[in-house]
């Protein structure tokens, strides 16, 4: 039990990392991803006071119950909008098509690597077609 919830955690962190890895001077990922896994993912303890403002641990397992504010809810809110920007077209493990994120394949396939691409053009050059499915 206590292994799957370690690999499922390490899974959703390596993810993560993956997903906000651009350098670019204009961009906010390093930031975010810092912020994800240090306040979101924020361990927790029964007991103890929550090591993060808005632990997301702290929060499910009932140990912190005073994080409903307009400022959570705002930087909630932030956060998740700018994520589901970075899910634009991506490929599954060494599959040859790219797709939605929300294509059954996908689904499907959800313990595999993905490889992200920001457009059409980066996915084709990288030798991926358009799934046959979702339509990208």
């Amino acid at each position: 039990m206590i292994q799957s919830v370690l690999f499922r955690f390490n899974n959703i962190c390596k993810r993560a990392k993956k997903l906000l890895n651009d350098t670019d001077n204009y961009s906010f990922d390093e930031a975010i991803q810092k912020y994800y896994l240090d306040i979101i993912l924020a361990g927790f303890e029964h007991g103890t006071v929550p090591k993060s403002f808005l632990s997301r641990h702290a929060i499910l397992h009932g140990g912190d119950t005073n994080y409903g504010n307009i400022t959570n809810s705002l930087k909630s809110i932030l956060l998740f909008d700018y994520l589901q920007d970075k899910f634009r077209l991506l490929s599954i493990g060494n599959g040859n098509c790219y797709h939605l994120i929300g294509c059954s394949v996908v689904q499907r396939n959800r313990q595999l690597d993905w490889v992200l691409y920001n457009n059409r053009t980066e996915a084709e050059m990288d030798g991926k077609r358009s799934c046959k499915l979702c339509h990208p």
